[in-house]
């Protein structure tokens, strides 16, 4: 077994710890299997930590009783490939659980993720929780998936400009938190735009002479069109 060990801190200025981890693992077929997930809550939009521990339950439970049915028929690529099916499935299912909950609107977390089977190993991320290598120095497993690392990619700011420009905007997130907003609504659009839904009922769509009414050229209940081939 590996020897792991998992701790979070709210950090500063939060009123509430928004993170979420999970250690787990187990031995079959003489090989180790171990998923170490870290999921931050987004601190900027409602009920992060509602996010962040939805995706660390989903994934334990694919850990605990999905994964090792039909394991000899997969190798470490084919988890991989299911792990980024189901991340991607977890995040449709955030995205709907923030459009129709009124207090999970425009939620959203990180996530990083170590899994290991036997010597090999595979890491995944979303957003800028970062995954390191241990040695003599510290190394970036993960590339952040931020606007400040994009720009740094591109050539158009220097480390030093990254880095002021973060600060700058996570003192700004901190002034915007001064401000009292008891009472307020959260807003998903500027606008007063509502989507409109229907009712998931089961009718006859079958409307075929109204349909007809629109042809130009009609035959036996179907639409005249003109030939394509001679």
């Amino acid at each position: 077994m590996i020897d792991t060990i998992g701790m979070t801190d709210i950090g500063n200025g939060r009123p509430s710890n928004q993170d979420a981890y999970l250690l787990r693992q187990k031995e079959k077929n003489g090989k180790l299997y171990l998923l170490a997930v870290v999921c931050d809550g987004m601190g900027g939009l409602k009920k992060g930590e509602i996010a962040s521990h939805y995706i660390v339950e989903v994934l334990k439970q694919w850990f605990d009783e999905t994964l090792f049915d039909g394991l000899e028929t997969m190798g470490i690529d084919m988890i991989e490939q299911n792990l980024i099916d189901l991340i991607r499935r977890i995040n449709q299912n955030l995205l709907l659980m923030s459009r129709r909950m009124e207090e999970t609107k425009s939620m959203g977390s990180t996530l990083t993720l170590l899994f290991v089977e036997g010597h090999e190993f595979f890491v995944l991320n979303v957003g800028d929780s970062r995954t390191y290598w241990f040695d003599r120095d510290r190394k970036f497993v993960t590339t952040d998936h931020t606007l400040a690392e994009l720009e740094l990619r591109a050539g158009h700011l220097t480390k030093e400009q990254a880095k002021k420009d973060m600060e700058s905007m996570l003192d700004y997130i901190d002034k915007l938190n001064e401000l009292d907003t008891e009472g307020v609504e959260p807003l998903s659009h500027v606008f007063p735009v509502h989507n409109v839904f229907r009712e998931d009922e089961v009718t006859n769509g079958d409307d075929r002479e109204n349909m007809l009414k629109n042809a130009p050229q009609k035959k036996e209940g179907t639409y005249m069109v003109p030939k394509t081939f001679a």
